[in-house]
């Protein structure tokens, strides 16, 4: 009987996908990640998301966005005064909305009441539906 690398190869994969193969997989893989959730230090983790969070950069690369954005729609797009108005109204509300989020996030974090009442306001915010 003559064996092919490329037989072997076919054979090796399709082993592979068996249904319980992929299951077995896809429960080593959950366990994994539930342990590294699990050894996350939250207070560590705010500190590093802080740490990486320049408000005042941010907010100058928003406002130089803003402007790249005004020249690149009016010179390719032809969009006039009212239509960028419109546009940065939305930013400037999703900007606001992101800080405030921030400041949301961070009130939750110091202690287990303020998580409860503060993951209620933000329920409350993006309330969730079906599609």
């Amino acid at each position: 009987m003559e064996c092919s690398f490329d037989s072997i190869g076919f054979e090796l994969t399709k082993n592979n996908f068996k249904k319980e193969n992929i299951e077995k997989t896809l429960k080593e893989l959950c366990e994994d990640f539930d342990v590294c959730i699990v050894k996350i230090d939250a207070s560590n983790f705010t500190t590093t998301i802080k740490d990486k969070i320049r408000p005042e950069e941010e907010e100058q690369h928003l406002k130089a966005d803003q402007k790249d954005l005004n020249k690149y729609f009016g010179q390719i797009f032809g969009v006039d005064d009212k239509d960028k108005e419109e546009m940065i109204l939305k930013i400037n509300k999703i900007s606001i909305m992101k800080s405030t989020m921030e400041k949301l996030l961070d009130k939750q974090m110091e202690n287990e009441y303020n998580q409860k009442k503060y993951q209620s306001k933000i329920d409350e915010i993006f309330q969730a539906h079906q599609l």
